[in-house]
């Protein structure tokens, strides 16, 4: 971690790494296939550098709480990187999906009663918005998901909505 603070940029310190061979973890399994021993990316380090275990803390259901472990990195240092991981990051067109693009959350239902849920898959630079029924991991014979584009949909929207979808580069 200190390392990335002295680098210029996570390019820069993959570059280093890669250079020493320095590699992941690798996980030996005897219940399955090995894991790790790759070269780091960005994304690796990125995963590294927020993850809340090296400052002696366990996550739980999207819950961080105090681990019975000892931190690895000082608070300072720790702030530090995230400080710097906020300031590098580049800027988002939006924030978050909000509910703009999520009009008709929880009224809809699929023919087999299941709630319907939105997801906005992307492909290139367009961005497509979709309601599909969300997946009952309980039952596993369960029907297929039902998917319905937002295109379908439109006839039941005011106009306004096409301006603001055409802003932000949704597709149909």
């Amino acid at each position: 971690m200190r390392r990335y603070i002295a680098s210029r940029s996570a390019n820069e310190l993959v570059t280093q790494l890669e250079v020493e061979g320095s590699r992941t973890k690798a996980q030996k399994r005897t219940s399955g296939p090995h894991r790790g021993g790759f070269r780091f990316r960005r994304g690796s380090l990125f995963d590294l550098f927020k993850s809340p275990i090296y400052r002696g803390k366990i996550v739980h259901k999207g819950e961080v709480y105090e681990g019975e472990h000892q931190a690895i990195v000082d608070k300072e240092l720790w702030t530090t990187i995230q400080e710097r991981l906020k300031q590098k990051a580049p800027p988002r067109k939006l924030a978050k999906y909000d509910l703009l693009w999520a009009l008709l959350r929880g009224l809809l239902t699929d023919p087999d009663g299941r709630q319907m849920v939105p997801t906005y898959p992307n492909k290139g630079t367009r961005h497509y918005v979709y309601y599909e029924s969300h997946k009952d991991l309980a039952r596993k014979h369960h029907a297929a998901a039902t998917l319905i584009g937002q295109g379908e949909l439109d006839a039941t929207l005011p106009p306004a909505w096409s301006d603001q979808e055409a802003q932000f580069g949704f597709a149909r």
